[in-house]
């Protein structure tokens, strides 16, 4: 299960490579996965555009709000794709639980800490239910905040410290 993990996820082209780490469950139907994402400056805050009169990109800054926005749904689609990954390479996990967190300086001491941003636990019967025919049409924060979710995000998709749910909070949940 590890290879398979390592292959499919080790083999994800990202913008901006997350960090996983994985803890498969002793009955192997259950898997805890925490994934440090990029921080919001880490991201591009340019659109490239092409002029119709021109054969070239050109740059536009994006605003504050839409930065936040981008974040948002990037740090949704990866863990949509996590998901994704895992109930289609690991047949015999039923639930997974994933956790986010970025790196951020604690201000009042200047060290680098990890803050956890968002922690869900999904299950394969309730993932199975997505019409991935309409991939298109799928917001990928709605797919995630429909599972049991600990996020602390406001309206304009500012994410504040959490408490992550953890592997016996996965257990008890799955039944397992």
């Amino acid at each position: 299960m590890e290879h398979v993990l390592d292959t499919y996820l080790g083999g994800i082209e990202w913008p901006t490579e997350p960090a996983i780490d994985f803890d498969i469950g002793d009955n192997n139907t259950t898997l805890a996965l925490d994934i440090k994402f990029p921080n919001e400056d880490e991201i591009s805050d340019k659109e490239w555009s092409v002029p119709a009169t021109q054969y070239k990109l050109t740059p536009k800054k994006v605003s504050a709000t839409k930065m936040k926005q981008i974040y948002r749904d990037y740090i949704h689609s990866i863990m949509m794709r996590v998901a994704g990954e895992i109930f289609a390479h690991l047949p015999s996990v039923e639930h997974v639980l994933i956790s986010g967190y970025r790196e951020v300086i604690n201000s009042s001491n200047g060290h680098s800490e990890d803050q956890y941003i968002i922690s869900a636990i999904m299950h394969r019967d309730q993932w199975a239910s997505i019409d991935f025919a309409r991939l298109r049409q799928i917001d990928p924060t709605e797919v995630v905040t429909s599972h049991i979710l600990t996020r602390s995000m406001t309206k304009t998709g500012v994410f504040k410290e959490i408490s992550p749910f953890s592997p016996s909070d996965l257990e008890e949940r799955s039944g397992a």
